[in-house]
């Protein structure tokens, strides 16, 4: 299942009916900040999403979300993720002050802590960070059992 804004969900249907996807992938149209979710999911990765949201909408995407994961279940974040000394890693960094040149409302680059204190408040545990072979970061975590 995807779940995308109004706006895109036309979008993802078509680039799904491309890839011959449609008969196993069914794309949702909801707005995961401000609406509470439907359905019940072993997992859920949300990829370059959290970083366009102000905190106080990440943190309320991330209880949304986790209203729908299953017991259990796990929550994988993928995208820009900042040390908490926000000076590391550099790839970050410099993406961060590229962006302040770029967009209109800036990208947040969110620390490790930040994730692991949203995630905790949303009822995820065992929180971990990791690299990937891209050089993005990944945030995982769990929902009790």
């Amino acid at each position: 299942t995807i779940v995308d804004l109004p706006r895109l969900t036309p979008i993802t249907r078509r680039l799904v009916n491309e890839a011959g996807a449609a008969d196993r992938i069914q794309v949702v149209t909801a707005d995961g900040v401000h609406d509470p979710l439907t359905g019940s999911f072993d997992a859920a990765v949300l990829r370059a999403f959290i970083q366009v949201l102000g905190p106080d909408d990440a943190r309320r995407a991330l209880k949304n979300v986790s209203a729908v994961v299953n017991p259990g279940g796990a929550i994988y974040v993928l995208g820009h993720i900042l040390d908490n000394s926000r000076t590391s890693p550099i790839e970050e960094v410099g993406y961060n002050l590229a962006c302040v040149n770029v967009y209109e409302r800036v990208p947040a680059e969110y620390t490790e802590q930040e994730y692991k204190d949203w995630l905790t408040e949303a009822g995820f545990e065992q929180i971990e960070r990791a690299t990937l072979p891209n050089g993005d970061g990944v945030i995982t975590a769990k929902k009790p059992a």
